[in-house]
């Protein structure tokens, strides 16, 4: 798409005039059909309209073009979620993890995609991911605004990194206001109570509600 053309296409698309908005994309694939871009929004408008199959179409031509794109897959995956496919969700969303490992958007929609298929385990763990994203963030952020707190070691061939007990505050800090991260809070507390774990679920929404984070995930990539 040329500069003129998203201009135009954000224009109509954040007045919510779709046809409009359609249109502009409609004009860029005529002139290019391999404008994987292009494709990939034309899918995102149809899924806008709740047309979920006009937009697996465009995403699937989308992923010919450019099938290294996480986006594509990510939203080919929804897509198929959104019409009940769900092995179609689950692949597709597990190859935009492979292609971008921190997307919390997408470790998030697999795990419920997992609960609607009432894979409980593997939801876990999908959650898990997404959360741990946010932890990981969390702590890139302290590493880069507080380096005092870190320090490293040359041991041989290898690069310790140690860190004080600082660094957890402040990451913990961070997630207190991380709406990403209290959400799969919340959509955990949800697959818990669906597989009979109450007193899980229970613990789960007592961090919800005082918004606390989980002790044993604020350790991010130490833990990995």
């Amino acid at each position: 798409m040329t500069e003129d053309q998203l201009n135009r296409f954000q224009e109509f698309f954040q007045k919510q005039q779709l046809d409009a908005a359609y249109d502009v994309v409609a004009e860029a694939i005529l002139c290019n059909e391999a404008d994987w871009n292009a494709l990939y929004i034309a899918g995102t408008i149809h899924r806008y309209k709740n047309d979920f199959r006009g937009a697996i179409r465009f995403y699937t031509k989308a992923l010919r073009y450019n099938a290294q794109e996480p986006a594509i897959w990510q939203a080919l995956g929804i897509a198929h979620q959104l019409l009940d496919e769900l092995p179609s969700a689950i692949d597709a969303l597990n190859a935009a993890i492979k292609l971008n490992p921190g997307s919390y958007e997408a470790h998030n929609s697999l795990g419920i995609t997992y609960e609607l298929a009432r894979d409980y385990p593997s939801a876990i763990r999908a959650f898990e991911w997404a959360q741990e994203v946010c932890v990981n963030r969390a702590f890139e952020e302290v590493k880069r605004d507080h380096p005092e707190y870190f320090r490293t070691e040359q041991r041989g061939q290898e690069r310790i990194l140690h860190a004080n007990q600082a660094y957890m505050e402040a990451v913990r800090q961070i997630l207190v206001t991380d709406f990403n991260y209290f959400n799969v809070l919340k959509n955990m507390v949800q697959c818990y109570m669906e597989m009979g774990d109450h007193k899980r679920a229970h613990e789960l929404q007592d961090h919800v509600d005082t918004c606390t984070p989980i002790n044993v995930d604020i350790i991010g990539p130490f833990r990995q």
